[in-house]
């Protein structure tokens, strides 16, 4: 009896197969991507996009101020497929592992598909980071030599350094996605932003984290509710005091509307 060994190997589209398969939608693909940034201990998420109605044409740029990545979250988080990092992080036996360092949140992200999402939104993906007092790293990724592989493993992806020119005095992640794959409209638009504002608290504190939506050239958020809204409209106000866990002041006021 003859014996052959062998072992699995990995198509190079599965990755878009992962990408549709596991998120439902675009928008869902951008989310994740903010998700990262507020697990990364980011007080802030920029997301603007440019032409998003033009399939081919379309930009998406992503620049938050977290903490940034070295070469060993570059390769474990994004270049291998199927890491168990955030998990890892979870399950760590010291308590303070499963917290952010900074900010000490409960991480959003843990099944590690917010890079799928990257790949469904665009075919051109650079990714620009830098931790702090590390040096600036350039990931870039084009879809086309992807498709244009067999094996996962034949796609050579080069990581560069270069001296700080996005992030000169401080840490962060910039992922610029360029020719989005599909067209966007008014509709994807505003779930997208509604599920955005659903993650950025209405106090500002020195923990909060605020994730914002630009397109330029449209007028796609006009009358969208904002928390200033839900302040002025607001039917009750509190103010109170505390000390350890006894109200020491509580001031309470209805506030109804002139129709009421």
């Amino acid at each position: 009896m003859v014996e052959k060994t062998f072992s699995f190997k990995t198509r190079a589209r599965l990755i878009k197969q992962l990408g549709e398969q596991l998120i439902r939608s675009e928008s869902i693909a951008l989310l994740e991507l903010i998700k990262n940034s507020y697990d990364a201990d980011a007080s802030k998420c920029e997301v603007i996009m440019e032409n998003p109605e033009e399939e081919g044409k379309g930009e998406i740029l992503i620049l938050d101020d977290g903490e940034g990545m070295d070469y060993e979250t570059l390769e474990t988080g994004w270049l291998e497929i199927g890491s168990s990092y955030k998990e890892d992080l979870l399950s760590h036996e010291d308590p303070e592992m499963h917290r952010t360092k900074r900010f000490k949140r409960y991480r959003l992200g843990e099944k590690g598909i917010g890079r799928l999402g990257v790949h469904r939104l665009g075919r051109e993906i650079e990714i620009v980071t830098r931790k702090e007092n590390g040096k600036e790293l350039v990931l870039e990724i084009d879809w086309n030599d992807i498709e244009n592989a067999k094996y996962l493993e034949d796609v050579p992806i080069l990581i560069k350094e270069q001296s700080p020119s996005v992030f000169k005095d401080c840490s962060g992640t910039q992922i610029h996605i360029r020719k989005l794959r599909v067209p966007w409209n008014k509709k994807m638009a505003r779930e997208c932003n509604r599920s955005i504002v659903a993650l950025n608290s209405p106090f500002d504190t020195d923990d909060s984290f605020k994730a914002t939506l630009t397109i330029d050239g449209v007028d796609w958020f006009d009358e969208l509710l904002t928390f200033e809204d839900v302040k002025d409209y607001k039917l009750f106000h509190f103010d109170i005091e505390m000390e350890g866990n006894k109200l020491t002041k509580l001031n309470y006021d209805f506030l109804p509307w002139d129709t009421m």
